[in-house]
């Protein structure tokens, strides 16, 4: 009898302690006017006693463009919140959605039922790839430039031009911040989304060249845009 007295009073202070646990449901507004610094503050109703963990699910989209929700600065009293688009024909833009978010302590926690909740954090590098997420989809040419090369279209509708024309890019993943301001220090213009984390964009060779060296822990395939993917109008050169 007297172990379980012992164990009943051990376990005791992991269920006296009231856990920190709050959600809600929040606005951000459109990224129209400023995408890159829309950066919304969003306030506990009572502050945490530490930095909490946070989750926010994003709401469905209004335009129906993909998006996901980026979040920073956590602290007791709140946190950050962006509305993010890949960059495209339309991005990186969007339109106002409504977001559900779970801020809970840090630690693992006891409940009524037996069960317990973990909350934590991790750090990674790491990217996930999805089925098929390798691969690029223009107009009605599905492939994978890595594992399967370009599609085959005549020799024709190939450019070997060095001069400033189309190019297409694929990342490693969603686009980042950090990731199109490399490529924009590198004169490199990002025109048009491509699914999966593809691109069509404006550079010439030398320039591409550049951008591949020092962002390329961002890239996962480079080379021409074909004309004959989409139409002969489409591989046109501008004058530089």
């Amino acid at each position: 009898m007297k172990k379980i007295i012992a164990l009943l009073l051990f376990l005791f202070p992991l269920f006296s302690q009231a856990l920190e646990i709050e959600t809600s449901q929040r606005n951000l507004p459109t990224t129209s006017s400023d995408p890159q610094n829309a950066w919304v503050q969003i306030n506990f109703s009572t502050p945490f006693s530490d930095i909490p963990v946070v989750i926010v699910s994003p709401g469905p989209s209004p335009g129906g463009e993909p998006f996901t929700i980026r979040v920073k600065d956590v602290t007791p009293s709140g946190f950050k919140a962006q509305t993010v688009e890949p960059t495209g024909h339309n991005g990186p833009t969007h339109l106002g959605v409504t977001i559900t978010y779970l801020a809970v302590q840090k630690g693992v926690h006891g409940l009524p039922d037996g069960s317990f909740l973990i909350a934590e954090t991790t750090e990674t590098t790491e990217t996930t790839e999805v089925a098929d997420a390798g691969t690029v989809q223009v107009q009605d040419f599905r492939f994978d430039p890595v594992t399967e090369g370009e599609p085959d279209i005549p020799d024709s509708l190939r450019s070997t031009s060095d001069r400033a024309e189309l190019h297409l890019l694929q990342l490693i993943g969603p686009v980042r911040d950090e990731w199109t301001a490399e490529l924009a220090g590198a004169g490199v213009r990002l025109l048009q989304y491509y699914p999966h984390n593809s691109y069509l964009v404006w550079a010439d060779s030398a320039t591409m060249a550049r951008s591949t060296t020092s962002a390329r822990d961002a890239y996962r395939a480079a080379g021409w845009f074909r004309s004959g993917w989409v139409g002969s109008h489409t591989g046109k050169s501008e004058s530089t």
